[in-house]
């Protein structure tokens, strides 16, 4: 009896698994209750003892595990990807999933509301003040009250969007997957101006959109007509645009830009990433990747995923190569991003990988059920990783002993 209750008491404390409250009788006359316990109780244990795996022979820094959560329990055969960055601002962290449904979390995993929608969410959520927006499957756009998840109002689109949202000046700005960026008054919803690329009807295209950057009174996105776009924030007046991408098959620009004083960063699916003057759109270099995916900019490298199961750096201010990482044996790399001296990348297959920034050597790695194929995404000492059996893993920085 004594060794049951103290099996239940370490399984609450671990936080991993939440049994329901068994009555207990005799031990004697309840042997299966037991052996459930203890089965359990070592479920825990495994859970538990998941970790980063070290790779480097370095001594270094590695996360661990600070909590994890499964949001979606329902067992299916063919499991769909989960898209849908995490979204870290704060006290709170919301997850979307292609089952319908945005979650909204505190920064220690507990649960507070969730908002279900019809066709799912694949794009991250933006918190400004005590609003949430977010974009969802069916085309509706929503924005939310943070504490509660009731709907403050919805402007309905007709095709889906998988765009993150980006706010300013009381407008939040955001991209349809039929290449139409739209302004929007953040407070009621109101339509402001619209911003709308053609492309042609035998144009084969990828899944997924770019997500707009702001700069000044600038808005800088990407389309799926291989165009690079700089518009007026204020009104939605073209500034300048530059075909980075051309052909018919595969040309989209669905990276999120990177833009400063001197230059707007983009990359094409094709297999190129320019560096444009922010100011006119005159290109300044170019050089090949083989499948542009995604890429972050920091401390004058540009980082970039491929489709070779590659990460590659560049020199941003001429474009050098500066060096390669070949990822074997993954899967379907996502966007890097950092966190602290190292690069997180998804992958479809293992998880999530740390590369150093430096050089490309791998630091550690970390694996999950079916792979990672959401953009990690990075506060602080936490990096939020959402893998495709909808389990979302909160990872903590800590100094290896």
């Amino acid at each position: 009896m004594n060794i049951v209750l103290s099996l239940r008491r370490a399984m609450r404390r671990s936080n991993l698994i939440r049994l329901p409250r068994i009555s207990y009788r005799n031990p004697r006359d309840d042997k299966h209750s037991f052996l459930i316990a203890v089965l359990s109780f070592c479920v825990v244990i495994l859970n538990a003892c998941s970790s980063v795996q070290k790779v480097s022979q370095k001594d270094i820094s590695v996360p661990s595990v600070d909590w994890t959560k499964t949001l979606h329990f329902k067992e299916i055969r063919l499991w769909p990807k989960e898209f849908a960055v995490p979204s870290p601002f704060g006290n709170y962290v919301f997850q979307g999933s292609h089952f319908g449904f945005l979650r909204a979390l505190n920064d220690r995993g507990k649960s507070l509301w969730q908002f279900d929608v019809p066709e799912g969410f694949t794009s991250s959520s933006l918190l400004v003040g005590e609003r949430v927006f977010v974009g969802a499957l069916s085309g509706d756009f929503y924005c939310l009250e943070a504490s509660t998840g009731k709907v403050v109002w919805k402007y309905p689109t007709q095709f889906p969007i998988h765009s993150k949202p980006v706010y300013a000046e009381g407008k939040v700005f955001f991209l349809t997957g039929d290449d139409n960026l739209v302004a929007l008054n953040a407070s009621s919803g109101k339509w402001l101006w619209n911003y709308k690329r053609e492309r042609s009807a035998d144009a084969v295209t990828i899944f997924g959109s770019s997500s707009p950057a702001l700069f000044g009174n600038k808005i800088f996105v990407g389309f799926s007509d291989g165009s690079a776009v700089a518009l007026s924030a204020s009104n939605g007046s073209l500034r300048w645009g530059q075909k980075i991408s051309h052909g018919t098959r595969f040309v989209d620009v669905d990276s999120t830009p990177y833009v400063d004083n001197n230059r707007a960063i983009f990359l094409s699916y094709e297999g190129a990433v320019y560096s444009l003057n922010s100011e006119t759109g005159q290109v300044q270099w170019s050089n090949t990747t083989s499948g542009g995916v995604g890429f972050v900019v920091d401390d004058g490298f540009i980082y970039v995923a491929n489709l070779l199961s590659e990460v590659v750096a560049y020199d941003v201010n001429k474009g050098a190569l500066k060096w390669t990482a070949k990822l074997e044996k993954s899967g379907s790399l996502t966007s890097p991003v950092i966190w602290k001296d190292a690069l997180l990348v998804g992958d479809s297959n293992m998880g999530v990988w740390a590369l150093d920034k430096k050089n490309g050597s791998i630091l550690w790695k970390y694996k999950t059920k079916k792979g990672v194929s959401a953009v990690p995404a990075v506060l602080g000492d936490k990096a939020y990783v959402y893998s495709n059996i909808s389990k979302l893993y909160a990872l903590e920085w800590r100094k290896e002993k």
